[in-house]
């Protein structure tokens, strides 16, 4: 959060009132010049925000079995190997499988 700096007081940024609040950034309704936002850049680099790192395979994979659909088939599948069922079961694990 921005602080406010000692010429703004110990009011708060979203308190102040536009004109006090750009003065005490250094700028204007116009913006900043050439050569201050040319400073600006070099000392804070640019405005952006950091890439996001993409998932991981192992969470994507967990995602995927997170759902009540696969829930219902893998109860279907070991309800399927209690009762010694192997072609269903093999058929119901190949099915979560290909959903995963």
């Amino acid at each position: 959060m921005c602080e406010p700096s000692a010429a703004t007081g110990a009011r708060r940024w979203h308190a102040l009132a536009s004109d006090d609040a750009m003065r005490a950034r250094g700028t204007s309704v116009r913006g900043l010049d050439a050569t201050e936002a040319g400073a600006r850049l070099a000392r804070f680099g640019p405005n952006r925000m950091p890439a996001p790192a993409p998932p991981s395979a192992g969470r994507i994979l967990v995602r995927q079995l997170a759902n009540p659909l696969v829930y219902v088939l893998s109860l279907a599948l070991l309800l399927a190997l209690v009762l010694g069922e192997r072609a269903d079961a093999v058929f119901i694990g190949a099915v979560i499988f290909l959903d995963a």
